[in-house]
């Protein structure tokens, strides 16, 4: 899980502008938020996670290594968060909390089982990392949350 620093605040704001470009395995939704969760926390998952795959089968592999469980990618993508972090109730989702939402509704994606990104709970919106550059969007479009 990890805890946030001293003066996390001024760590998340950086970490959440920082300039990004999507690449599946280096940066994409999930290392995404990993990496700025690992700014402002003392949480190491990003740094043992990325660059570690580079296919979804890969990623699937990894996930379940880590005590992911399911039978499709979304649900061993969820499973990984719940383990990692404590599930909360998408409407108590505060600032620097990790937020998810099914991308196919973004467009993103169309395979309905590696649809799921992950993203930061920013002050009154969401941040996700997309192939495109980021994205905000607003709590109610939140489909999961968890509490770092």
């Amino acid at each position: 899980m990890g805890q946030r620093i001293n003066n996390w605040q001024i760590a998340f704001q950086k970490a959440i502008n920082k300039d990004r470009v999507f690449k599946f395995g280096t940066l994409d939704c999930g290392l995404f938020v990993l990496e700025c969760v690992s700014d402002y926390t003392d949480n190491k998952l990003f740094k043992n996670l990325s660059g570690k795959y580079f296919t979804y089968r890969q990623a699937l592999s990894l996930l379940k290594s880590l005590g992911g469980k399911g039978k499709t990618f979304n649900e061993c993508y969820i499973s990984f968060f719940d383990k990692q972090f404590k599930r909360i109730n998408k409407n108590f989702a505060q600032r620097g909390d990790i937020v998810g939402i099914y991308s196919n509704s973004l467009g993103e994606n169309n395979d309905l089982d590696r649809d799921f990104s992950a993203g930061i709970m920013c002050d009154n919106f969401a941040r996700f990392l997309t192939s495109k550059g980021y994205l905000d969007l607003s709590r109610e479009k939140i489909s999961l949350a968890w509490k770092v």
